[in-house]
Order: structure tokens, then C-alpha cells, then sequence
């Protein structure tokens, strides 16, 4: 299907490089902070209003906090949502744009490369 996009290697190599423009259902599988952060920097603004981020490892203490730094940073307010039958996943639906506060993400880009 050319819907969907694959981008082969580790996150802070492989996001930057993707060529995707916009995200209808963004599945994060990053257990850790950086990974997490790398993500979110490089895909949470193409992802649609209305479509949905689905975090797989939220329950993992690294992963959570990533996310609650990155909705802190950028003021998302949509309320986290449990995912029925899977107790560590969580989601929600974007309903605004946002800008990115590149200036946080490019402080952590040397601890994302080690």
C-alpha cells in the first residue's frame, strides 16, 4: 500500500530523513527517553488534527515522562486515554496544531546520539 511508510534504522538517524508529510495513526514503540523525544519531535506535527498517537510503552517510567515533558513544552491538554485490553498503551487524538519548540529537542540531540 503507498500509505504506508517504513523508515528503516534508529530513530534520530531514520525521522529526520523520512519522507512523510502528513500521519492519519502515529504508533510510538520507544521504550526510552531519547527515542521517545525523537519520535515525537520528528512526527507529532505531521500528524493530522483528528488522528491519533498511540504511545506503546507509556507505563515504562522513561517513556512517561518524554511524554509529559513533550505535552508540558507544547500545552497539549487532549486528554490520554487507556487503550482497552493493553495496560501499558495509551492514546489520544490531536485536535490543535502546534509549534514545536525545537530549542528543547536540540538540547538533547547529544545524549539522542550516544
Amino acid at each position: 500500500d503507498d500509505r504506508v511508510h517504513f523508515c528503516k534504522g534508529y530513530f534520530v538517524d531514520s525521522l529526520p530523513r523520512c519522507n512523510v508529510s502528513r500521519i492519519a495513526v502515529f504508533r510510538m514503540d520507544g521504550d526510552m527517553y531519547e527515542s521517545t523525544m525523537d519520535q515525537l519531535f520528528n512526527l507529532y506535527s505531521k500528524l493530522q488534527i483528528g488522528g491519533v498517537i498511540i504511545i506503546d510503552d507509556y507505563t515504562i517510567s522513561d517513556c512517561f515522562r518524554a511524554i509529559v515533558d513533550f505535552r508540558k513544552w507544547h500545552n497539549i491538554t487532549e486528554e490520554i486515554l487507556s487503550i482497552p485490553g493493553d495496560v501499558a498503551g495509551r492514546c489520544w487524538i490531536k485536535r490543535k496544531s502546534i509549534q514545536l519548540q525545537m530549542e528543547q529537542y536540540l538540547r538533547l540531540l547529544p545524549t539522542t546520539k550516544s
